[in-house]
């Protein structure tokens, strides 16, 4: 994780401010995790699990639920989407009362290692000044869907993964219409899938503006190992 210091230092040399950024250890054998939340999705329940990113999980990975530290049968299941300290996944069972009655307790299998994010794009080339390809290390994302959460904030979602190399701790940037600038905003990564990501926008002089504009993100590529 960066120093304060050179945080510090990033901002100055720069008038856009970039996400946060967390490192990623390599994968323990199995994580014992509680489900935090959970409800009704498209017809299915659908479970947040009390670890993310953070702690090693990523969509793909795989678990099941316990009582008592056991496994329990036939409630196998796939990690589909995770943000720094939560994962999400669709449980195997009919009901919401039929999950809390059984177990609250899974063991989730991580598969993937990934390094950390935070990478400061340099654009320093015609190519990319012009936005004709992304700087070293980042990838152009179109902008699938945007909205606006208030007068000065937008939430999106983009058409790249962690099959693209798209974690929560990558850096991201709004790219400015018809360059390959950044705009002076901030822009968090907060969840990822397999194929999509999504996030917000922060510090818009015009929200609205910006929700029918913004087409491409620039977004950081983190290298991953692992395997399914």
């Amino acid at each position: 994780m960066n120093s304060p210091k050179m945080l510090v230092v990033a901002a100055l040399a720069s008038t856009v401010l970039f996400a946060a950024t967390h490192g990623s250890a390599a994968p323990p054998k199995t994580l014992d995790v509680r489900v935090g939340a959970a409800d009704i999705h498209e017809g299915k329940v659908r479970a947040a699990l009390l670890s993310g990113a953070n702690q090693g999980l990523y969509p793909g990975d795989r678990g099941y639920f316990t009582k008592n530290g056991a496994r329990i049968r036939g409630t196998d299941f796939v990690v589909d989407r995770v943000s720094d300290r939560v994962a999400w996944t669709m449980a195997p069972f009919p009901t919401l009362d039929a999950m809390r009655w059984t177990s609250l307790q899974v063991k989730v299998v991580p598969t993937h290692t990934c390094g950390a994010g935070g990478q400061k794009p340099v654009i320093d080339t015609p190519a990319a000044i012009a936005g004709r390809t992304p700087p070293k290390g980042f990838l152009f994302a179109s902008v699938r869907s945007a909205e606006r959460a208030d007068e000065s904030t937008v939430t999106f979602t983009i058409d790249k993964g962690t099959e693209d190399g798209v974690v929560p701790s990558s850096t991201a940037y709004a790219l400015l219409e018809g360059t390959g600038m950044p705009m002076p905003v901030t822009v968090d990564i907060t969840w990822v899938t397999k194929s999509t990501a999504g996030g917000v926008v922060r510090g818009l002089p015009d929200a609205n503006a910006t929700a029918r504009t913004v087409r491409r993100l620039g977004v950081e590529r983190v290298r991953c190992s692992g395997s399914e």
